[in-house]
């Protein structure tokens, strides 16, 4: 398990830093929106004091390997440069590289990186090291970016350069296994907010949109007086791939999946100075 200290300065009481968890991209699959993350990226970069998280499966990192493959779902740049290279991994590696480039503004506004577990598996099966070399790609002045996959992100942040404001802790992990309904994923998600203390908590994998709010156990305080702790908030942050297509097949409608929440995004909203913390869940219509 990773920790990652992040140290950020403002100068206004009103200032308000809101996290995008980019989870569960799946960039190399024509099932990814690749205009809806294109957008999201310059929505970020233009933000002053937005920062991002790549929350794994930042690539599909399916190849001609895998039992799941199907050149009819592959990208025209990606079979352009596959052709190329003989590389798929590699080269869904280098486009979103090249993606996240482009904006010159994001530049250190990644908070962390997250390994899923295809990025896991095409490792494991054909030696190919996408996630080092991402995470290598991104990293600014020496910061610490790699999480694995899972980890903390202990956030703290100064006003005006005094010692910290307020230091929000935020647990991360790409998520695991299956689960088809809401209740399933909840109890997960409930499952991990309870194993570990934190303010935050960020999953994906189950490409669904999923909040919740979590008190803290009560306690008893120095003056002994009884004291319930401000609750923490939990949320499995959806993802960039569409369930189904027209007149092409899906893995997931193989399976039986239900279409995902393609559009569905969570947004993390911190308050230094109200020490106030805010889930946003939104829903973007062409």
């Amino acid at each position: 398990m990773k920790i990652i200290e992040r140290i950020t300065e403002y100068s206004s009481r009103a200032d308000v830093f809101t996290l995008y968890p980019l989870m569960d991209i799946h960039l190399g699959t024509r099932a990814c929106d690749e205009k809806r993350l294109d957008r999201c990226l310059a929505e970020i970069e233009r933000d002053k004091y937005g920062f991002y998280l790549l929350g794994g499966d930042n690539l599909d990192c399916i190849n001609a390997k895998d039992p799941r493959f199907d050149p009819r779902i592959l990208p025209a740049w990606l079979l352009e440069r596959w052709s190329e290279t003989g590389d798929m991994a590699a080269s869904q590696r280098a486009e979103l590289i090249a993606r996240l480039q482009k904006h010159a503004g994001l530049r250190g506004k990644c908070v962390g990186v997250l390994e899923g577990n295809h990025e896991t598996a095409i490792y494991r099966h054909t030696e190919t090291n996408v996630y080092d070399p991402l995470v290598e790609a991104l990293r600014q002045d020496g910061e610490s970016l790699a999480l694995g996959y899972e980890g903390f992100v202990v956030w703290r942040f100064r006003r005006g350069g005094m010692h910290d404001t307020w230091t929000v802790v935020i647990y991360v992990n790409h998520g695991w296994g299956g689960g088809d309904l809401a209740g399933g994923v909840a109890l997960k998600l409930e499952r991990v907010m309870d194993r570990f203390d934190a303010d935050v908590y960020l999953l994906g994998h189950h490409h669904r949109i999923q909040s919740i709010v979590q008190s803290r156990p009560l306690r008893v305080n120095a003056g002994l007086h009884l004291e319930q702790p401000p609750d923490r908030v939990g949320a499995i942050c959806g993802t960039f791939v569409a369930g189904r297509l027209e007149n092409i097949e899906t893995y997931p409608e193989r399976r039986g999946f239900r279409p995902t929440a393609q559009n569905g995004q969570v947004l993390v909203r911190i308050y230094p100075d109200k020490r106030r913390i805010e889930l946003v869940e939104r829903v973007e219509h062409e």
